[in-house]
């Protein structure tokens, strides 16, 4: 007993015991406090880390414009070289943007029967970007980080952003399960996923078009409406297509390195195909405007 004693007064004889509980009563009060994640906090959350990141001096010898690999992998053996094209060998401007935005519009009016002041809507090009999600059945929009964790702030219903509150009333934690987030992949559509640029214009119809509703107390369901907006925006291809084709330049962003990065492929002798779901005519025609006739001449590309 006596030895027990003696190693307790060794810890806790310098330590008095008002400033212990003083210690306690911050930890705990500490750890129930609420951060509240106002759009405000995440901004200054952003800024604070652009403006560390900036103050980073970046070595001399670094080239930017380098491409960096974790093993090594000797060119010479490559002999076939495959490309997607959107966005990979064809970059768009953002008027892309706003067409796919304004045909996906009139289909939802001409024939889903939506409400013609639907007309009047117009497309916000910083609403959203890629990386986000979607909950189908709840018809929210939101960013979850590589934890599958809610980021308070940034999830929004139409184009209102829910409070916390909201947020954990609906799915009872912040955490979401890896089956919830993957439903797609087994067959059951409860989240989408923002993965590419033609689905920016997708979510911002359909946040405007929830929003509308939400402003003039007209009843909807969330399922219904995502099914709607995603099969307008999908029929419309065709009619991009031929609207871009007749005003490349308008649309498209010529790349004329690409021209130097084809013709040192075909002075090595390689093989090149593009896999694509755009229109034969769409990539031949895009590629001649804007690689030029001088990559068309020196490669044959194998369309798949």
């Amino acid at each position: 007993m006596r030895s027990l004693q003696s190693i307790r007064s060794l810890f806790l004889a310098p330590v008095r015991s008002g400033s212990l509980l003083e210690v306690v009563t911050y930890t705990v009060m500490g750890s129930s406090a609420k951060r509240e994640y106002s759009q405000e906090f995440l901004q200054k959350c952003y800024d604070d880390h652009r403006a560390l990141w900036e103050s980073k001096k970046q070595p001399e010898n670094v080239n930017p414009r380098a491409v960096f690999a974790s093993n090594e992998l000797d060119l010479r053996d490559i002999k076939v070289y495959g490309f997607d094209y959107d966005y990979t060998l064809a970059h768009y401007e953002e008027a892309v943007e706003h067409l796919i935005y304004d045909l996906g519009k009139n289909v939802l009016i001409s024939k889903y029967r939506y409400p013609e002041e639907i007309k009047n809507l117009k497309y916000n090009h910083g609403f959203a970007v890629r990386g986000l999600h979607y909950d189908i059945k709840q018809g929210l929009l939101m960013k979850l980080n590589q934890f599958q964790q809610l980021q308070f702030g940034s999830i929004y219903q139409g184009l209102t952003p829910l409070t916390q509150e909201q947020v954990l009333k609906i799915y009872g934690s912040r955490s979401l399960s890896l089956h919830y987030i993957e439903g797609h992949m087994r067959g059951q559509n409860k989240m989408a996923h923002l993965a590419d640029l033609f689905s920016l214009p997708e979510m911002c119809l359909l946040s405007q078009v929830a929003q509308y509703f939400l402003d003039n107390n007209i009843p909807y369901h969330s399922v219904p409406l995502f099914n709607d907006v995603k099969a307008a925006i999908a029929s419309i291809h065709p009619e991009m297509h031929r609207v871009v084709g007749r005003n490349i330049s308008e649309y498209l962003i010529k790349d004329p390195s690409l021209v130097d990065f084809f013709d040192r492929l075909k002075k090595h002798n390689k093989e090149i195909f593009i896999i694509t779901n755009s229109p034969f005519y769409f990539v031949i025609m895009v590629q001649y405007e804007c690689i030029s006739q001088l990559a068309l001449c020196y490669t044959p590309f194998s369309l798949i």
